[in-house]
């Protein structure tokens, strides 16, 4: 079987909160940060699917703060069970949302979203949103994310979907020289978050969420409910209690166990396993048809070195899909990509190298399982590579595969500093060049090329990132071409893959 990988720079973004302002109770001249937020959540006791309920969540950066209500109505919060206090020094507090209302958060000034149960027509997809903070990344001026953030608040979307990796600046790679656990098998588990010091310097804490995800995320706070997906930088190793806390949809106000939806303790040296959570996928039923599907591929490793038992847990929850699906079709959300692709050449024999065609643990599970995805399953989206990558099949039974990993994280094979004054006046030479960028609208007979909106049909990063520099004469071509016939040379790579 062939597919045809083709390399866009694009990124669609997006996250929907609230307004960051003083609460009430406040005393005078003291301000704390507040964040408010709508999460779509499956309403099924056991957490695997409907009916689509929506849960406020509201982030006071404050410990022990009382929570507030909803109004109109004066509806109750109640706080959540907060992992660690010494390093989340933090009030996170809940309730279930109503559909079809938008309600305030009484003395913080935040009004949250109106949630619909109708299929979403504008939707803002990202992932791999945080910043390294190292040589590679200045998070100061290197970082695309807090821009892609004020320019997805002018779509007001109708829904966000988060692929995963949230916090970089938090997960180191090593902790006292060892590797900590990232997905794949290993002898001795090692972690940031030692059960026995919840103190150390190097536990998930609440001051690099605040930085690398609901600061830059302020603009968006307002416009939409959220779906979140777990990325491997929130394995229980590394951000996973900061996760859990925040951003999972499930709570025991759903009548959901709360033992499924947290970090057991972590303990260090030990054999992998009992370290893990594996979050069992759920389907989010919309009106008209579609079911979004979210799958926690956490802990599936890129490469065929799975850790024990994931193999045969993903194999099972690939099994299970077709009875998650309620609607005439599914998009499913994950953050390692099923099928995507590391190499830059014309083509490659993915059986003999599955370290360049990840994920290899997903594509084994799914050959064990069903042999191939759900035909009700579309379109898969992911993350996870720091790309954007669009993945068509010449053949049935394996729908095109959207990886979008370019949400703010310094991109694969290239730098996010690419785009500097210095750089961008070398090339462009003065802030009036006209800038031309072709995009999917702009291709006829390609199935690599999707049609999309018109109105969302620029190349977001790029236009977003000239515009912050002052370059302003910036268009979308209008001729229409045919890749196959046309003097641009486009790059695509044929693989070969296992049936």
């Amino acid at each position: 079987m062939a597919m045809t990988r083709w390399l866009v720079a694009v990124s669609v973004v997006g996250v929907a909160l609230g307004i960051v302002t003083p609460p009430a109770s406040a005393a005078p001249g003291k301000k704390l940060e507040a964040y408010g937020y709508v999460v779509l959540a499956p309403g099924s006791s056991d957490g695997s699917s409907g009916p689509l309920q929506a849960l406020a969540r509201v982030v006071i950066a404050a410990p022990s703060e009382p929570c507030p209500k909803l109004s109109p109505g004066h509806r109750p919060m109640t706080p959540r069970t907060n992992p660690n206090p010494t390093t989340f020094a933090v009030t996170v507090c809940e309730a279930v949302y109503p559909i079809g209302e938008s309600l305030h958060v009484d003395g913080l000034g935040i009004t949250l979203p109106k949630v619909s149960s109708k299929q979403p027509e504008k939707i803002i997809v990202v992932g791999d949103t945080g910043c390294l903070n190292n040589s590679d990344q200045d998070c100061k001026t290197e970082w695309p994310f807090p821009a892609l953030a004020k320019a997805a608040a002018s779509l007001h979307p109708d829904l966000v979907i988060h692929l995963g990796d949230y916090n970089y600046r938090g997960t180191p790679r090593t902790v006292n020289g060892q590797q900590v656990y990232n997905g794949c098998a290993v002898t001795s588990y090692v972690r940031q978050n030692p059960e026995n010091d919840p103190g150390s310097t190097s536990w998930d804490r609440w001051e690099n969420w605040r930085d690398d995800f609901f600061r830059a995320a302020a603009p968006l706070l307002e416009e939409a409910p959220w779906v979140f997906t777990r990325g491997n930088h929130e394995l229980c190793s590394q951000a996973g209690p900061g996760y859990f806390f925040f951003l999972d949809p499930h709570s025991t106000l759903l009548g959901q166990d709360p033992a499924l939806y947290q970090c057991p303790a972590q303990v260090n040296g030990s054999a992998p396993f009992p370290n893990l959570t594996f979050v069992a996928p759920y389907a989010l039923p919309f009106d008209k048809g579609l079911s979004l599907v979210v799958m926690d591929s956490a802990n599936a490793c890129d490469n065929p070195t799975p850790v024990t038992n994931a193999l045969a847990i993903y194999t099972a929850q690939f099994a299970g899909l077709p009875d998650l699906i309620q609607g005439q079709y599914a998009w499913l959300a994950t953050h390692r990509p099923i099928w995507g692709v590391r190499v830059n050449q014309p083509s490659v024999d993915c059986a003999a190298s599955s370290g360049t065609c990840l994920n290899a643990v997903l594509q084994e599970a799914i050959r064990a399982s069903l042999g191939e995805l759900p035909p009700a399953v579309t379109l898969p989206l992911a993350g996870h590579m720091h790309l954007f990558e669009a993945v068509n099949f010449d053949s049935v039974g394996r729908p095109p595969q959207l990886v979008i990993g370019t949400g703010g994280v310094a991109l694969a094979g290239t730098s996010v500093s690419d785009f500097t004054a210095d750089n961008l006046a070398r090339a462009l030479r003065s802030p009036d060049t006209r800038v031309l960028i072709y995009c999917n609208n702009n291709f006829v007979d390609s199935p690599a090329f999707r049609t999309k909106l018109p109105s969302a049909s620029l190349n977001l990063s790029t236009w977003v990132a000239l515009h912050d520099y002052g370059y302003r004469n910036v268009y979308e071509l209008a001729p229409i071409l045919d890749p196959a016939t046309s003097r641009i040379a486009f790059e695509g790579t044929s693989l070969s893959l296992q049936p």
